[in-house]
């Protein structure tokens, strides 16, 4: 009963709780329902690359063989064929290479700077070209390999790119037309920094435009940033081609807004300080003072912008008149009109290659208006900018006339294929100065190495040899010190005691004549008084500065000499029963000679007189001629004051296997910085 009892009152406690709590409920407001969450924004659609039509089986072929026919022609030129002529640029520009290769620094003794690295243009090209020699690549190897990595580089992006087909063969076009004809504008391949920042800023132009028609492409804009970076840290008068990112940069902005552009500005930000973080804390922070000295010194600064366009017309001019510049340059040139104007024209009227032509635009205007030292390498950008518009906007003409209903239906798909081969057939006979590939089992060798072989072999192998920057490499000295301004510039020093103390001295044509005013010394002019005799020549048959002839004071038992022809080395060697002979004499001044057309037979070295008054000569002439053949033998003795001969005979060497004995017994060379570093007598 208890238990009964009290679960009847658990239960009534508990349905009056109950009857409480609702009661309670009933008494509160009635909250009104919260609505729904809404959806969160879908994200913004990324961009996507333009649709494009597949190319038919023709059209993949076509372009698959002129960029198999571009590639090839780049190897060609960069690694089978003798094209790399040794201006005085060229081999004097070897130095900090040639340091860094043996040394591991980068200075650059050649021009005077023994402790301080090279500033007469950013170390970048001649860098790459002494860590290749570093790696064991020869002079001629290493400085080809740059230049044909980008230039293969920008063949694979064009051929990998959203472009259409007619602009891809227009610029695979533009890349061989460098290869083709800049050895008459740039040494294409060699220790200038001009063709590096050519083919380096020609990809990075490439590269970026590819991107952007790529659905602004991160990893294209990236790159494409970072190698135009390269490029303008290449070169000084090439930082403004900086500008070029730039246009992108503000170009995504405006086309995709800030939230969806804001991860490709970050990519080409990203590209630029990739390269160019590294260059301004390794090169321009710690040689800032030595840089601006430099730009001083090279005046660049001290000139008005109208002296700039004048000497930019002047080159104009002057290519407009020569002989061996290519029609499709040689006649707008004439008119006098800034090529500029053509190629943004041409290329900001197509669709796809407007970002070319705006990112191309900031190089060629800071060269038209502000590049006050100029030079005329300096204009191979607009040249090859304008080259590539033409057969941009031609390609693109002849791809929608070969389109028209009009033709047969037949006829529609070989138009291309034949404009192409066309194109081929212009690239390989564009240029004279384009040499003949050479095509052998036997690596290619720089004509400098040839030289400094066969001078080493005339003066043994611990010669001591002074002379100007030019002849450092090729005169064969193991130890070597420049003479110009001790010898020509500094009246007070006796030229006998100091010759004394070489072996020998070297003279070629470039400043053989310069002489201080008022006074009358030099090599050259003291081997036409007599002071001097003949020790040695090398007479190279195509670059000028390898030309050149070693003195000293006493004469030697017999002279001898080498001589390339017609790829050919020979050796001579005095002897009084020899069927040739080395005449030497002092020539009025006048027009050039040219020699090796003239007289192909023969070798020679010019050398230039200082000023000696309005009747006396004005050169001299080292010319080594065969018996049997009366010029120039007779041209001299009618022309000239003859002064010296000496009889011979000459025999073949294998120049292979005189560079090879070169690069087994060859010691590093020792820049003497001052006389006192010279050894007084050889080790």
């Amino acid at each position: 009963m208890n238990n009964a009892r009290e679960r009847r009152e658990r239960a009534a406690k508990i349905a009056q709780s109950l009857a409480k709590s609702k009661a309670a409920e009933a008494a509160m407001p009635i909250a009104p329902p919260e609505p729904p969450a809404a959806p969160p924004p879908p994200p913004e659609p990324e961009p996507l690359p333009e649709i494009r039509e597949p190319l038919t089986m023709v059209e993949q072929v076509t372009l698959a063989a002129f960029a198999l026919f571009v590639a090839v022609m780049s190897l060609l030129a960069a690694y089978f064929t003798d094209n790399r002529q040794s201006g005085i640029d060229e081999l004097v520009m070897y130095s900090p290479a040639y340091m860094l290769a043996t040394y591991g620094n980068l200075t650059d003794p050649a021009e005077g700077f023994f402790d301080a690295p090279i500033t007469a243009h950013p170390p970048i090209h001649i860098g790459s070209i002494g860590l290749l020699r570093r790696l064991g690549f020869t002079w001629y190897y290493a400085g080809g390999t740059p230049i044909a990595f980008f230039l293969l580089l920008s063949v694979w992006i064009v051929v990998r790119s959203r472009f259409d087909l007619p602009v891809k063969i227009g610029l695979l076009f533009g890349v061989g037309f460098y290869v083709a004809t800049a050895l008459f504008f740039v040494a294409p391949f060699g220790t200038r920094p001009d063709s590096a920042v050519q083919v380096i800023w020609f990809a990075g132009l490439v590269l970026l435009e590819s991107g952007r028609l790529d659905g602004w492409s991160l990893p294209q804009l990236c790159g494409g940033a970072f190698v135009m970076t390269w490029a303008s840290c290449t070169h000084y008068y090439a930082l403004p081609s900086l500008a070029g990112i730039a246009v992108y940069v503000i170009w995504a902005f405006r086309s995709l807004g800030w939230r969806r552009a804001r991860k490709r500005i970050l990519a080409l930000i990203g590209g630029v300080l990739l390269f160019a973080a590294p260059y301004l804390a390794f090169y321009v922070r710690p040689y800032w003072h030595n840089i601006l000295d430099t730009i001083r010194e090279r005046g660049l600064g001290d000139r008005t912008g109208a002296s700039a366009m004048s000497q930019h017309m002047a080159f104009y001019k002057y290519w407009a008149t020569a002989w061996a510049t290519p029609d499709v340059v040689k006649k707008p040139m004439a008119l006098g009109i800034p090529l500029i104007l053509f190629s943004s024209a041409i290329l900001g009227a197509i669709r796809r290659t407007r970002g070319i032509a705006m990112a191309a635009a900031p190089l060629q205007l800071a060269i038209f208006f502000f590049a006050t030292h100029k030079r005329s390498v300096y204009l191979v950008h607009e040249i090859e900018i304008f080259v590539t518009a033409l057969a941009v906007g031609a390609m693109v003409l002849v791809y929608r006339l070969g389109h028209r209903p009009s033709l047969p239906g037949w006829c529609r798909p070989a138009v291309l294929p034949v404009a192409v081969l066309l194109l081929c057939v212009y690239l390989v006979h564009a240029d004279s100065y384009f040499p003949t590939p050479v095509l052998s089992i036997r690596p290619q060798i720089h004509e400098a190495d040839v030289a400094r072989a066969a001078t080493r072999q005339l003066l043994g192998p611990h010669a001591r040899v002074c002379g100007r920057d030019g002849a450092w490499y090729s005169s064969g000295g193991e130890y070597w010190h420049d003479n110009f301004v001790d010898l020509v510039w500094d009246p007070t020093v006796d030229p006998v005691n100091y010759l004394a103390r070489f072996d020998a001295a070297a003279d070629f044509r470039y400043r053989s004549g310069d002489s201080r005013k008022g006074t009358l010394r030099g090599i050259s002019y003291w081997y036409y008084t007599g002071l001097v005799k003949l020790r040695g020549f090398y007479m190279s048959q195509c670059n000028a500065e390898l030309r050149l002839a070693l003195f000293s004071l006493n004469r030697p038992a017999k002279v001898s000499g080498y001589a390339l022809r017609d790829g050919l080395l020979y050796r001579f060697d005095e002897s009084e029963s020899g069927q040739r002979e080395v005449i030497t004499a002092a020539c009025p001044a006048g027009p050039e000679v040219d020699w090796g057309h003239l007289y192909p037979w023969a070798s020679v070295v010019p050398l230039d007189l200082p000023p000696m008054g309005p009747a006396a000569p004005g050169g001299l002439v080292i010319a080594l001629t065969p018996l049997n053949k009366p010029e120039p033998a007779a041209y001299l003795e009618r022309t000239c004051k003859v002064i010296g001969r000496i009889r011979g005979d000459e025999s073949p060497v294998d120049q292979y296997a005189l560079v090879d004995t070169l690069r087994r017994t060859d010691t590093p060379i020792h820049f003497a910085p001052s006389l006192k570093d010279v050894p007084a007598s050889q080790p």
